[in-house]
């Protein structure tokens, strides 16, 4: 899935990123997205459910000067995208 930043969105601790719709759904609607964050070095992997009407996620609170890392990943019947 696709994930870019929205540079108009974007502080010295914070961003916030979108995602495009999957380009299959398997024949079944997208219930929930699920975003995993993490900062580059760290083990902890910060988790976040986000409404399936909205593609847009804000991360708050972003120590400065660091490399963080987003995965996006969609949920329907079918099961959960790559």
């Amino acid at each position: 899935m696709n994930v870019r930043q929205d540079a108009a969105m974007l502080t010295s601790d914070s961003i916030t990123i979108m995602w495009d719709v999957p380009t299959s759904d398997g024949g079944s609607p997208i219930t929930k997205y699920t975003i995993e964050h993490t900062q580059v070095g760290s083990a902890a992997v910060n988790v976040v459910v986000n409404d399936v009407a909205n593609r847009k996620y804000q991360f708050i609170n972003l120590a400065a000067s660091t490399s963080n890392s987003f995965k996006v990943t969609a949920t329907n019947a079918v099961g959960n995208s790559a």
